[in-house]
């Protein structure tokens, strides 16, 4: 069987794999991060992460109270 192709044989005969080297990719250094617009306000930010955050605790109640109201139903005609 060839040595290569068998991912069973450890630790591995060959040392093909300590040939490669990973790229640097830290993120100061990339250009989509010093291309990036700075935001001057992080207000807008905030405050959007707050609408969305009651959104979803809203929309998160409803579907419980819908829940509730379903099951007393389903008690009530049983």
């Amino acid at each position: 069987m060839d040595p290569m192709r068998s991912p069973k044989i450890y630790p591995r005969k060959d040392n093909y794999f300590r040939t490669k080297q990973s790229l640097n990719f830290d993120a100061m250094r990339t250009k989509v991060y010093q291309n990036r617009k700075d935001l001057k306000s992080h207000g807008q930010v905030w405050v959007g992460h707050a609408l969305l955050g009651f959104f979803v605790g809203f929309v998160a109640f409803m579907m419980s109270l819908c829940e509730e109201m379903i099951a007393e139903y389903r008690f009530e005609k049983t």
